[in-house]
């Protein structure tokens, strides 16, 4: 819910300064009256507790043109705000104005707001009223309203910290809790779910009572819709109650599922489908789920098929050898050596190297590098040079893995390469190697080079030692990069940390190097970040 703007706050404002109102009964009247369509128009609830004075004012065309606004705004609050509107109602009324009559408002007085447009949403503000009296009367109110408009703020209640009012609105949601009104309680799921992070058994109870109520044969074609349409955290809340009666509802709705563009709901399906269904019927839906692109789906899909269809996972278990992604490929080689004689994986990636397809061959680089040997790592060089960028990426991970500290000048070439992707791999190759290229590191970054090459240097210096990485931070901050800069001055902030609980003091030749740079950066520091590096200096020679 997004604060008030600048226009509703000087709308509000002018809204309540205009003393002289009653005593005109032209003109001004107008006036205020088009403040509330304004205000009305401007579509922020959170101006709704500034509007609640004019509830309980002496003139009715006030009174209902306050009414009519906070309709208007209550009806684009979104089921998962309430909770957040009664916080800021409750917020905003804690310091009321000395003439406002709202917070002096009796629970007998909340009837009248019965004959005021939009009394439901008049009501169910009155029910964040800061008197747990008054919010007792308010959900007694709302109890007697049976559109459905009331049920937001009922719900909102169920959790209040008076117990009577916990209990008015306990009475009020079972007197409710009938067929006809599963469709208020659909729309708004958000605010029964939200019951069960207040951790009270009662309120469980309800829950359990409004999802029973949810199952009902009768409502399965609009909770079926549901499912299929909304937010997505609805619709994910709203099938876990679905699968819950798997039997009620049929494999009709799962199998629909499987197709969904949301892959927490397909894994949801596949896993109630592989729980329920027979071997027969189970089989071709796993074979289909195998290329599936959310990886959770093709594990379980792989798990399943090895262990209940044994013979029909020989060919899926080997293309999944050149699956893109690590976890899978590694749950194949599991599951092949599992069902046969020892099959060697190197030699397998060895010949798809040249596989014509770019993902494909990437995957063979990347599980040669998991599988192979020292002397495979040669034979990958060339593959830095291909034309299609997952497969540049793969070799630098695979020659890194297999012997990537006689790779380090390969590595640093390919950090300089133009396209970022190439870059950030061959950082991460060097990442543990950075002890050996220090000096090149520094030389470099001065360099000029594209923005990212630049920041991976960064990074990689920021691995050196202690003292070494204090001197680069420094020269850093008088870098022309404003990120470089920015980088510069959030890590420095780290090292001036640590600084003082570092044992190893800094050579001579470091003091003098960190001495020059830091007079050379003192425009860059705050004066108490100068004097502590001053004092760090003195400490240490």
């Amino acid at each position: 819910m997004r604060r008030l703007s600048e226009k509703t706050c000087r709308l509000l404002q002018q809204l309540h300064n205009d003393p002289s109102f009653w005593e005109k009964l032209t003109g001004l009247r107008g006036v205020r009256l088009s403040l509330f369509a304004e205000i009305a128009s401007e579509g922020e609830p959170l101006a709704i507790p500034h509007l609640t004075a004019f509830l309980v004012d002496g003139r009715e065309p006030v009174r209902e043109a306050a009414a009519k606004t906070i309709g208007r705004l209550i009806s684009i609050v979104k089921p998962t705000e309430f909770g957040q509107l009664d916080e800021a109602c409750r917020d905003d009324w804690a310091y009321p104005a000395t003439s406002s009559g709202w917070s002096t408002l009796k629970p007998r007085e909340v009837k009248q707001f019965c004959h005021l447009p939009s009394s439901s949403a008049v009501i169910g503000v009155t029910s964040f009223h800061a008197s747990g009296f008054v919010r007792a009367a308010a959900v007694n109110e709302l109890a007697r309203i049976t559109d459905g408009s009331e049920l937001p703020f009922i719900l909102v209640r169920l959790n209040d910290w008076v117990e009577v009012v916990q209990e008015s609105a306990a009475t009020a949601i079972l007197q409710k809790m009938k067929p006809e009104y599963a469709p208020y309680f659909l729309k708004y799921f958000h605010l029964v779910s939200r019951l069960r992070s207040c951790k009270r058994n009662k309120l469980e109870i309800l829950v359990g009572r409004v999802t029973t109520l949810l199952q009902e044969p009768g409502f399965a074609p609009t909770f079926r819709e549901a499912i299929l349409s909304g937010d997505r955290w609805l619709r994910r809340e709203l099938f876990q109650i679905a699968i819950a009666k798997t039997s009620e509802h049929g494999t009709g709705l799962l199998q629909e599922i499987l197709k969904d563009e949301d892959p927490i709901l397909r894994l949801l399906a596949a896993r109630n489908l592989i729980a329920h269904l027979e071997d027969r019927q189970l089989l071709p839906i796993l074979l289909d789920l195998a290329r599936d692109r959310f990886v959770m789906i093709r594990q379980v899909v792989l798990n399943t098929l090895a262990q209940r269809f044994p013979d029909a996972s020989h060919d899926v278990l080997h293309t999944a050898l050149l699956d893109g992604t690590a976890s899978i490929r590694a749950t194949a080689r599991y599951w092949i050596g599992r069902q046969g004689p020892l099959c060697d994986f190197a030699d397998i990636y060895r010949r798809s190297l040249d596989d014509p397809l770019p993902k494909r061959q990437s995957a063979a680089i990347l599980g040669l590098g998991e599988t192979g040997q020292v002397s495979d790592a040669k034979s990958l060089v060339t593959k830095l040079h291909a034309p299609a960028l997952s497969i540049q990426k793969a070799a630098i991970r695979a020659i890194a893995t297999l012997d990537g500290d006689h790779h380090v000048e390969l590595f640093l070439t390919a950090l300089t390469s133009l396209q970022a992707g190439v870059s950030n791999e061959a950082a991460r190759a060097l990442a543990k190697r950075t002890n050996t290229i220090s000096d090149l590191l520094l030389r470099v970054f001065d360099d000029p080079a594209p923005a990212h090459v630049r920041m991976n240097f960064f990074k990689l210096i920021l691995k050196q030692p202690f003292w070494s990485r204090g001197i680069f931070l420094f020269k850093a901050l008088l870098d022309q990069d404003d990120h470089i800069v920015e980088a510069a001055r959030h890590s420095l902030q780290k090292w001036l940390a640590m600084s003082r609980n570092i044992g190893t003091p800094p050579s001579q030749k470091e003091v003098q190097q960190l001495s020059s740079t830091i007079k050379a950066s003192k425009s860059k520091l705050s004066a108490d970040e100068y004097r502590e590096v001053e004092f760090l200096l003195q400490s240490r020679q």
